[in-house]
């Protein structure tokens, strides 16, 4: 196995990776990145269950037929990783779910890329490159991916893993008009833009969100996820009121 992997996305490629990395790449990342060693295609409407002359966009770049995307997917001779394998790739395979989730007690994954940073952790790579994702935060795709991406890049850190991000990302960043260093840096000018946010969010936290386990979604999933929730309410009865008269120095 090689130390390194490299995690591109559909903003470029990465170019002359070192003979020491994999390559791994999303959805069509094939058609910019050479050097490909394995594909990750997690998105359920890429070819799961589309019809054959259904028409497939990746990136915003780039627009084929699920039938073409298929037989590219299967040309290119490495391991193609989806929610399930599809019997039209020969080296397509399913997502280890289970045991990344036991592995590391948690499912939160809101992403491909979230997916594919979780399995470098798991798979033991001792250094991950994270090349051009994540450089538009303002995307309504990626906007609420980030603070997953984050959670993969501390799990990576926190285990030792040397990570290299491009300049242009985003991920282990804040938002541009937020800082990192809070309470150091002072940061003027971003009221308007931090009020919008709050009062979209307000606006539609009473909708109806309908979420629908696809086939591939395994029925005991949860099972593995080791973070403890409690109520509030529950905890209230532990902490009693005090008046200054009951106070004793």
């Amino acid at each position: 196995m090689k130390t390194d992997v490299i995690i591109v996305g559909m903003q470029g490629g990465f170019p002359d990776p070192p003979d020491s990395a994999d390559v791994w790449a999303v959805n069509m990342g094939y058609k910019i990145q050479e050097g490909i060693t394995r594909m990750y295609v997690m998105d359920t409407y890429a070819f799961n269950d589309r019809a054959l002359d259904d028409m497939v966009t990746s990136g915003g770049r780039f627009t084929i037929s699920n039938k073409q995307f298929i037989e590219e997917l299967d040309a290119l001779g490495v391991p193609v990783v989806g929610s399930a394998a599809h019997p039209a790739i020969k080296m397509s395979e399913r997502y280890p779910i289970e045991d990344i989730t036991e592995f590391f007690g948690i499912v939160y994954f809101t992403s491909t890329i979230a997916y594919m940073m979780a399995d470098a952790i798991y798979k033991g790579y001792e250094h991950i490159w994270i090349d051009r994702i994540m450089t538009y935060p303002q995307s309504a795709d990626y906007f609420q991916q980030k603070p997953c991406m984050d959670y993969w890049l501390g799990q990576a850190m926190a285990r030792g893993v040397k990570v290299s991000i491009s300049e242009d990302s985003y991920i282990g960043r804040a938002f541009p008009f937020d800082t990192c260093a809070y309470s150091y840096v002072t940061v003027r000018g971003n009221g308007p833009v931090r009020h919008e946010i709050s009062n979209v969010l307000n606006k539609h936290m009473e909708d109806q969100f309908q979420f629908s386990p696809t086939d591939e979604m395994p029925a005991d999933l949860y099972k593995y996820d080791r973070v403890e929730r409690y109520s509030s309410a529950k905890v209230a009865p532990r902490f009693k009121t005090y008046s200054k008269e009951t106070i004793s120095v």
